[in-house]
């Protein structure tokens, strides 16, 4: 902080780009504290309130709140939360399913003989979901064209009920703060020259986790001469979010490009939270995953008398069975696994009831695993 200070840096100059809001609440809170261990005079709430620290999204929706006129947009839209725009996409496929096929529409009804209706759903939600990446598709080949052409008819019909909707409601989703966001600046020049001015810093926080609109997003504003430094910071290891957008790839392309403009790069390779035992299993499992790229963490804490073991366990791919498929494993399998996983720990004697939690990515399969506990044995399995 005093570092900025000292080169003349002004609260509106500097943009701090986090994952969540409480990280980007955190950040703030230091600021506010750093600014009066230096004896300075306390922050006041209008130069807080001029920070850019926040998430992409937040970033983003002041930009568009300050030039709301130009992307089209009213000065008071809000911003539908996940569980609000999930709730209203089904309602309009739901509705707009049901109108193409009272009218008989001519390529849904194909579609629908085709596919049926949740096989459907299924391939016009994925459509969905990489919607404005579509509209870089020039042109699709004709050996397609015999089912994407009635499928793009039926997806722009949705596509244009759900943006009808929003602005009915005066509302935007998560999707389309990057997008409009990324619209404005890309054709108001004017206004991309504002912002790359305004700003001297940029930092972007869990940069791993990156997706393409986003990555367009920085480069617009850090890609020319003049234009803000930037910094971003990332663990490839910790890239979770593929499900929604993000791609790793990103991370490593900015790096190079950070290099090639006479950048530099820290690693941070001491890890002081994690025991030796966990570090050197993560190392193991992604060396092979990120090949050249990957660098090993070296374990920095100070170890307890006992630490915890580590087993990993793989499933083999069992006869007709693709488990390179999404939801691959069927209910069935997931028996299997369970009624082994019970037996492995009961061999093991690792099994003593409240010393063994068991995690899962959601509770969908959840049951499999308790039936598979009274179907064996009573006494040992508990939760």
């Amino acid at each position: 902080m005093a570092g900025l200070q000292k080169d003349g840096f002004k609260p509106p100059q500097l943009v701090a780009i986090t994952f969540t809001e409480k990280a980007a609440q955190e950040i703030k809170d230091r600021v506010v504290a750093c600014v009066g261990r230096l004896g300075s005079a306390t922050l006041p709430q209008q130069a807080v309130d001029q920070l850019w620290v926040s998430t992409i999204h937040g970033f983003c929706r002041r930009i568009l709140k300050e030039h709301a006129w130009e992307a089209g947009l009213s000065t008071t839209f809000s911003v539908l939360s996940s569980e609000q725009a999930f709730f209203l996409k089904n309602k309009v496929f739901q509705e707009t399913f049901q109108k193409l096929l009272q009218a008989k529409d001519p390529a849904f009804s194909f579609l629908l003989t085709e596919y049926g209706f949740y096989k459907l759903k299924s391939l016009v939600k994925g459509l969905y979901e990489k919607r404005f990446q579509l509209r870089t598709v020039q042109k699709v080949p004709s050996s397609s064209a015999r089912i994407l052409d009635p499928l793009f008819s039926v997806f722009h019909k949705i596509e244009s009920e759900y943006q009808t909707q929003k602005k009915q409601k005066n509302v935007c989703d998560f999707d389309d703060l990057l997008w409009n966001c990324f619209d404005l600046l890309k054709s108001h020049p004017a206004l991309l020259k504002h912002y790359r001015k305004l700003f001297k810093l940029i930092l972007v926080d869990e940069f791993q986790d990156t997706n393409d609109v986003q990555r367009l997003i920085i480069d617009l504003l850090t890609q020319e001469p003049q234009c803000p430094f930037l910094m971003v910071v990332g663990d490839p290891k910790q890239s979770i979010y593929r499900f929604r957008g993000a791609d790793v790839s990103l991370f490593y392309e900015v790096k190079e490009d950070i290099l090639e403009h006479q950048g530099f790069c820290f690693e941070l390779l001491e890890n002081f939270r994690s025991h030796k035992t966990l570090i050197e299993f993560t190392n193991t499992l992604f060396q092979p995953l990120l090949g050249e790229a990957f660098i090993a963490s070296e374990p920095t804490r100070m170890e307890p008398r006992t630490t915890p073991s580590i087993e990993y366990w793989t499933r083999k791919e069992e006869e007709g069975e693709d488990l390179s498929s999404e939801g691959s494993l069927t209910q069935e399998a997931r028996k299997k696994e369970a009624a082994w996983l019970s037996a492995h720990l009961k061999k093991q004697g690792k099994w003593g009831g409240a010393n063994i939690a068991i995690l899962f990515r959601a509770m969908t399969f959840s049951p499999l695993y308790e039936e598979t506990k009274v179907e064996r044995s009573q006494n040992w399995w508990r939760f």
